[in-house]
């Protein structure tokens, strides 16, 4: 009888990552309102109360670049952020880990 072992190391050729936002103003009379996309993707927006949270898993695009940008406005505060970058290594972003 064979058996077919998992290699001792694998090469994961479109690893996942996982953007997570959670509201964590200390009042709940606005909510954070976040608006992301990509050139490919427009994620919409969403409305976060306080403690509340969102997420969305991506991996790269096999060629070329993979860039998603997040609006976000809190009371009268807006900020449009940078949130994942393959041309900009000082993003610090980590894999998802797998669920098992």
């Amino acid at each position: 009888m064979a058996q077919t072992q998992p290699a001792a190391f694998a090469i994961d050729l479109n690893p996942k990552y996982t953007v997570r936002i959670t509201d964590e103003f200390g009042n709940n009379d606005d909510p954070l309102v976040i608006h992301c996309w990509s050139h490919d993707n427009d994620l919409d927006v969403h409305t976060l109360w306080m403690k509340n949270g969102w997420h969305w898993e991506f991996g790269h695009k096999f060629l070329g670049r993979t860039h998603f940008v997040c609006n976000m406005t809190h009371s009268i505060k807006e900020k449009t952020v940078d949130v994942y970058d393959t041309n900009n290594n000082s993003l610090k972003c980590e894999r998802s880990k797998k669920k098992r």
